[in-house]
């Protein structure tokens, strides 16, 4: 599809592909810096203790 796209240049289709996962990269690494592991982890602990009282009810 890409080599469509660079008139068959195998080599631009390459870094068209290379230079779209960099940016997804760079994105994931931007986004985990907003998670709030602290809150999911307390999150997780308080769901994980329901269930199992449920379980054993």
């Amino acid at each position: 599809m890409l080599t469509a796209w660079n008139e068959g240049d195998l080599f631009a289709a390459y870094g068209g592909v290379f230079g779209l996962q960099m940016v997804c990269f760079l994105a994931a690494a931007l986004m985990t810096r907003r998670l709030d592991v602290v809150g999911f982890r307390n999150t997780v602990k308080t769901r994980f203790a329901d269930v199992m009282e449920i379980a054993f009810d």
